[in-house]
C-alpha cells in the first residue's frame, strides 16, 4: 500500500502477463476513456482486459480483449480462457507495442494536430 514509484511499477509489470484496464465506465455513465494504465500495458506489450471505449484501440487489435459495457455478468470461465489465450500468443507483445509506437507515442499524435491546426488555418 502507499504510492509506488517508477522502479516499482517497472518491477510489477515485469511480472505480469495481463493487465485489467477499466470494467465499469458506463456506472459513471460514461463510454469512452483513455486510461494511461492501459497505455502503458499496451506500450509494453501486454495484453489489456477492459471494457471501455478507447478510440486509438480498435476492437480488432490482438491483445485487446474488450467486454461489454453493461451490467451483464461476466462469463469468469469464458474470460479465463480468452485471457491465457491472449497471453500465450506469441505475436500479441510485438504487435500492440508497435501500435504503441505508431499511434499512442506522442510524436503521432503531435503530427496529427498539427495537420489539423493547419488544416484549420488553411481554410
Amino acid at each position: 500500500v502507499g504510492v509506488v514509484g517508477q522502479d516499482g511499477l517497472d518491477r510489477l509489470l515485469r511480472s505480469a502477463h495481463l493487465v485489467v484496464g477499466t470494467l465499469a465506465l458506463q456506472r459513471k455513465h460514461m463510454r469512452e476513456a483513455c486510461p494511461l494504465k492501459v497505455r502503458e500495458a499496451v506500450a509494453r506489450g501486454l495484453p489489456v482486459i477492459t471494457a471501455c471505449i478507447d478510440p486509438d484501440l480498435p476492437d480488432d487489435l490482438p491483445g485487446i480483449l474488450r467486454l461489454p459495457a453493461d451490467e451483464a455478468p461476466i462469463d469468469g470461465d469464458a474470460l479465463v480462457e480468452r485471457a491465457i489465450a491472449m497471453t500465450r500468443d506469441v505475436e500479441v507483445p510485438p504487435t500492440l507495442r508497435t501500435h504503441a509506437v505508431s499511434v499512442l507515442d506522442w510524436r503521432p499524435k503531435l503530427r496529427r494536430l498539427s495537420d489539423f491546426v493547419t488544416g484549420v488555418v488553411h481554410r
